[in-house]
């Protein structure tokens, strides 16, 4: 297995048939299956990158969308570092059932830590006419809900690779930034505890005169 100074985990969730799979095999293998089948389960794939001199290795977990799965990536939430919440911009249902209650938005929030990215992607730009969600209104909902919003097309490979490498540049500056606060809690925690200690008691030692012993 190769080295890296970091490894990042990151998972992507939505509908089955927003192309999750093809977005995953585009990033990390640069091909694009027209018939890929969904997802069963979970898949898998990894990318190395080499961000200000340190190398850095993303794991990326593409999860199942069919609702029998549903409860499957809940596992894989724990740990994860960051979320692409995909839906198909040609496909409004898709945007719906990421944003209703009890969608996979929510999911997120219930499984995911707090200090997890967490990124909305529209997905088949390139199928212009057939557009069903627009730019502002996936912008909206993304911006409601502190997220960053990108559009890709795995098809014709836009914008996939410029998303990826923000995105590990973000959760690299937020693990920096996570280690720095541990080290000013412990560094605080060091210096309340030596302000509580009692002051050092100033001793003296006085020697005895010395005894007579015979007269």
């Amino acid at each position: 297995m190769d080295k890296y100074d970091k490894l990042f985990k990151i998972v992507i969730i939505g509908e089955a048939g927003v192309g999750k799979t093809n977005l995953l095999l585009r990033y990390t293998k640069g091909e694009f299956n027209e018939n890929s089948r969904s997802t069963i389960g979970v898949g898998f794939g990894y990318k190395t990158l080499n961000i200000n001199n340190q190398i850095i290795r993303l794991q990326i977990w593409d999860t199942a969308g069919q609702e029998r799965f549903r409860a499957t990536p809940s596992a894989y939430y724990r740990g994860s570092h960051a979320a692409l919440i995909v839906f198909d911009v040609c496909d409004k249902k898709s945007f719906i059932k990421l944003t209703s209650e009890n969608g996979w938005f929510q999911d997120l929030n219930k499984y995911t830590s707090l200090n997890s990215t967490k990124i909305l992607i529209g997905n088949k730009i390139d199928n212009a006419a057939a557009r069903e969600v627009t730019t502002t209104e996936a912008k909206a909902f993304a911006e409601t809900n502190g997220m960053k919003y990108y559009e890709t097309s795995a098809k014709v490979d836009l914008g996939i690779t410029n998303m990826f490498e923000e995105l590990a540049n973000i959760i690299l500056n937020e693990s920096q930034k996570q280690v720095e606060t541990n080290n000013d809690t412990i560094i605080k925690s060091s210096t309340n505890k030596s302000k509580d200690l009692p002051p050092p008691l100033n001793l003296t030692y006085t020697e005895p005169p010395p005894t007579k012993c015979c007269k």
